[in-house]
């Protein structure tokens, strides 16, 4: 990442074993295998253009291989074109201009969506041998009918999402490497619909080109269909932990490559407060490299044995993945 990046993110339900999404059976589970590790990450930045080069580097720099990653994102109002997308016909640029709205294009097709802090955005990361947009999207619906039962939200064959038969509450892109994948979806909980429409509409009617074009349909917000639906509600309906899961958090701030600020937070009951704090310290004032940190991280190790060794074995191998 580019220097002067802060780089902020939730680590959420690990376990001593393995790494999983959230509370359900193996089935619906991103990692189907128990052995496999994977991560949740949640950005703490609002920025279009970060969370779009944060999910570039996931993709060029993280090893997917055996190991999924999911991470959750908002921005500040932004129309985000897809890759083949022409501006001029997806979204009015004049009135995006008036209002301080950012236009971005993303690497992954599909068409143009509307963000802003009331539209969670999910990324799935996959090698591409494990690349499967239905299991994703079925991650999303039974969240939310364990959420809210009376929502009736359905997976389409176009990997949308539908609530209660017509109202799209999700719009879904891909984008396939060599060896790796990701599957990128909306999420509406309270967007602002006024705002959604006036933009999404083209600045020069009757240009033809060989774009791709959006397929427009009637959106609903989860609040419409359920008032009562808090924000952190719906965040924790997706990565739901389990008796045996507990969750970790990494906040790093990296600056021209190295780590100028690092804070581990691990239940005490889990792992020993100095040995969390121990982590930490050894990443300050390095340079953020998964090759440092990994000799870093066995110099700690050697120190510890059993259940300890154990469990901050598993918590290195997760920080390094996030590291890529």
């Amino acid at each position: 990442m580019m220097s002067q990046v802060r780089r902020t993110f939730s680590l959420l339900n690990q376990r001593a074993c393995s790494w999983s999404w959230f509370r359900s059976s193996s089935s619906s589970r991103l990692l189907t295998d128990s052995g496999s590790t994977g991560l949740v990450l949640q950005s703490q930045s609002t920025d279009v253009y970060q969370n779009l080069a944060l999910e570039d580097w996931i993709d060029a720099n993280v090893d997917l291989q055996g190991c999924g990653v999911l991470l959750l994102w908002r921005n500040q109002p932004a129309v985000v074109i897809g890759r083949h997308q022409n501006p001029w016909t997806e979204c009015n640029l004049p009135a995006m201009r008036r209002a301080g709205i950012s236009l971005a294009r993303r690497r992954s097709g599909g068409g143009t969506v509307f963000h802003d802090l009331g539209n969670l955005n999910l990324t799935f990361f996959a090698s591409k041998k494990a690349y499967d947009r239905q299991r994703n999207l079925k991650v999303v619906t039974e969240a939310l009918r364990r959420l809210c039962p009376g929502l009736d939200v359905q997976a389409t064959d176009r990997f949308d999402i539908i609530l209660n038969g017509c109202y799209k509450i999700s719009g879904t892109a891909s984008r396939l490497s060599r060896k790796s994948s990701y599957h990128h979806c909306t999420l509406l909980h309270s967007a602002d619909r006024s705002a959604l429409s006036s933009v999404l509409r083209p600045s020069c009617p009757g240009i033809q080109s060989n774009a791709t074009p959006s397929v427009p349909s009637p959106v609903a917000n989860l609040i419409d269909h359920a008032p009562s639906l808090q924000w952190e509600e719906l965040l924790d309906a997706l990565v739901q932990q389990t008796p045996a899961h507990r969750s970790a958090h990494l906040r790093m701030e990296v600056k021209s490559g190295r780590i100028e600020s690092c804070q581990l937070d691990v239940p005490a009951d889990w792992l020993p407060v100095q040995l969390s704090g121990e982590l930490s310290g050894v990443l300050l004032g390095e340079r953020f490299c998964p090759h440092r940190a990994a000799a870093a991280f066995s110099a700690l190790l050697r120190s510890e044995s059993g259940e300890s060794y154990k469990r901050l074995h598993h918590l290195c191998d997760a920080v390094l993945t996030a590291m890529g």
